[in-house]
């Protein structure tokens, strides 16, 4: 288990938050990391627009074992791109997305693929801020609280959101809105 810095649970949401005041968004409501990362000029390009240039490196990475989600890629010194797996699922791709969205707002290293190398980032602590704080951006915490106060359901919530009902649950339970609707029951 990751240990993040004291106080970045708490930096996480207010960025969230932020993203969603800058797009004109209210704190409780869906927000689309697509959209955000096209604000910030960084463009999404799906995994089959890579088809014609390298069929192998493409079915070898949207195969099971490949199991590849999305990845910021650094494009010479300042621009980057998120290339992403378009064959999952609508709701897994808008997590991967905010995962990549969230390594751009940490200012984690990009992962440079122009000279053919294709590792993983190895930094787990890096890996468990970015799936943090992209939970945020699509569940703050404004939200769960107030979806665990109305009682709603989590697959309604998940549909709502855009994401997958294992990441409502864990929404609920990191931002301590069920703790929360439990001490006022």
């Amino acid at each position: 288990m990751v240990e993040f810095a004291r106080g970045f649970k708490t930096k996480a949401n207010r960025i969230a938050l932020g993203l969603r005041k800058q797009a004109g968004v209210p704190a409780t409501a869906p927000l689309d990391p697509r959209d955000v990362l096209h604000r910030l000029s960084i463009p999404v390009v799906p995994l089959t627009d890579f088809q014609d240039q390298c069929p192998g490196g493409v079915a070898a990475l949207r195969s099971p074992s490949g199991s590849f989600s999305a990845m910021l890629v650094a494009i010479g010194r300042s621009e980057r791109i998120v290339v992403h797996n378009d064959a999952h699922s609508w709701n897994r791709q808008r997590s991967n997305l905010a995962h990549e969205l969230a390594h751009v707002l940490l200012v984690h290293p990009a992962e440079v693929v122009c000279t053919g190398d294709l590792s993983r980032r190895a930094d787990s602590l890096v890996e468990a801020e970015a799936a943090y704080l992209g939970g945020c951006i699509l569940v703050p915490n404004e939200a769960a609280h107030r979806l665990a106060y109305n009682g709603v359901d989590v697959a309604t919530a998940a549909r709502v959101y855009g994401v997958s009902e294992d990441m409502v649950r864990y929404r609920l339970s990191v931002s301590g809105a069920l703790k929360r609707v439990r001490r006022v029951a």
